[in-house]
């Protein structure tokens, strides 16, 4: 007889205590169709919200003997709740990750287990969605996001490639090795040489409250995936340098022939002025991009903890 399969359901929460109740109810229902062939835990990260959902979350603790949870000490951001959740998974045979909002169906779980059970290390969920079920401003960004990201960076993002996913343990215990902090944990998956599928869905409606994810953390996940992934900005960087040092040596070659042999050496103080301060700005851009890459590696360096873990439950297996 072979050995039963260790699942566990990774969930960040963060102001979820509205939504939560309805998610672990369909949870547990799509739970109960796979108690034949695996063991199915949840682990809810409450990544330091401020209103009612660790009540919540323990409450859920006490009615389903197989939920777990992890609460931060304060809010520190979604990736962060999902690598804690990772961090505590390891012994798990496979590790499903989704929002705890119902936007990514729990009614899918079968189908990725199956996808992971053909030999699938990574099973990456794509939303399959239009700007008339998100709306046409939040549908560009998204575009540009992806976008922005596909261009500066060396990883690819597939359009809707969000954090709705089922890895295997191998990739489980290599993501909880990686001394990286601050993870973009969506470019390290994709970046990862090992076997994957992906499958397209249909987003459903959010239960309750509102999204969490802003333009303003879209865009710092964007910084974040450009630090870790990519050094096309330095290479970008050299590039103006080089461009602004031959379009100096041009100009001088212009200002020395006009000395010898034009019809006026007179320089105007406006033109002049306007150069030197067009390159001091760029010299500035140029150093402050380089800056921040310094800071990215000074603090990869100081290995300063990303979390910080004020209460816990959790079912630790052999």
């Amino acid at each position: 007889m072979s050995k039963r399969k260790n699942i566990v359901i990774v969930m960040p929460c963060y102001k979820e205590e509205a939504s939560l109740p309805h998610t672990m109810a369909e949870i547990d229902s799509v739970r109960s169709t796979m108690l034949h062939g695996y063991d199915v835990d949840v682990l809810l990260v409450n990544d330091g919200s401020p209103d009612n959902t660790q009540v919540v979350i323990e409450s859920i603790a006490k009615k389903y003997s197989y939920v777990y949870y992890r609460q931060f000490s304060k809010n520190v951001g979604h990736q962060s709740a999902l690598r804690a959740g990772l961090n505590a998974s390891t012994a798990y045979d496979a590790v499903i990750m989704m929002d705890a909002d119902l936007q990514h169906p729990p009614k899918l779980i079968p189908k990725m287990v199956a996808e992971w059970e053909k030999g699938s290390k990574i099973v990456q969920m794509l939303r399959n969605d239009s700007h008339e079920d998100v709306g046409a401003i939040r549908y560009f960004v998204g575009k540009l996001y992806y976008w922005l990201i596909n261009t500066i960076s060396d990883i690819k993002l597939e359009y809707g490639a969000s954090d709705f996913r089922l890895i295997d343990q191998s990739v489980t215990i290599t993501v909880a090795s990686s001394k990286e902090n601050n993870l973009f944990l969506r470019g390290y998956f994709s970046w990862l040489p090992v076997s994957r599928t992906a499958i397209s869905y249909a987003p459903s409606k959010r239960v309750a409250g509102a999204s969490n994810y802003t333009l303003k953390k879209l865009l710092q996940l964007s910084y974040n995936s450009i630090l870790q992934f990519s050094e096309k900005p330095l290479r970008i960087s050299v590039s103006i340098g080089m461009f602004m040092s031959a379009l100096s040596f041009l100009y001088g070659i212009y200002i020395v022939f006009s000395h010898f042999f034009g019809t006026t050496t007179v320089s105007g103080w406006a033109s002049l002025m306007t150069i030197t301060l067009f390159c001091f700005g760029i010299n500035f851009i140029l150093i402050g991009i380089i800056g921040h890459y310094l800071g990215h590696a000074t603090g990869l360096l100081k290995q300063r903890p990303e979390y910080v873990i004020a209460k816990e439950k959790l079912h630790l297996k052999e």
